[in-house]
């Protein structure tokens, strides 16, 4: 798998929604990677977090956004084998579980991701 986190950084310290990024986790071992970041989002009390769990055939993914609790996600563990486009899903506000237009491919991903985010928020 190819993944360069440091480009999901760079993504981020130059998106206009991203006004502060909080926290950066890396560990990385010969064969798995697991890195999350955290941010902060305009309006301020919007905070976001990226997972990624990299190993040399998988990315697994997590894209959240929260208020004072979860408000949307999308993510691309196995838990729904009947959306059609499984195992990518989207959880909405209501909690609903929908079909995702992400496919695994991290940089395509998080400009699918921040514009849902540009979105939401404009309506939040």
């Amino acid at each position: 798998m190819n993944f360069n986190f440091e480009t999901v950084i760079s993504f981020l310290e130059n998106h206009f929604l991203v006004t502060n990024i909080i926290s950066i986790f890396t560990d990385e071992l010969l064969t798995k990677g697991t890195y999350r970041i955290k941010c902060q989002l305009i309006p301020s009390k919007l905070k976001f977090e990226i997972r990624y769990v990299v190993t040399e055939k998988d990315l697994i993914y997590s894209y959240q956004l929260f208020d004072k609790t979860p408000l949307i996600r999308w993510d691309n563990a196995p838990h729904y084998p009947n959306i059609k486009t499984h195992p990518h899903h989207y959880h909405d506000l209501q909690g609903n579980v929908n079909i995702s237009n992400l496919t695994g491919d991290y940089e395509k991903d998080l400009q699918i991701v921040f514009q849902k985010l540009s979105e939401f928020i404009a309506n939040y």
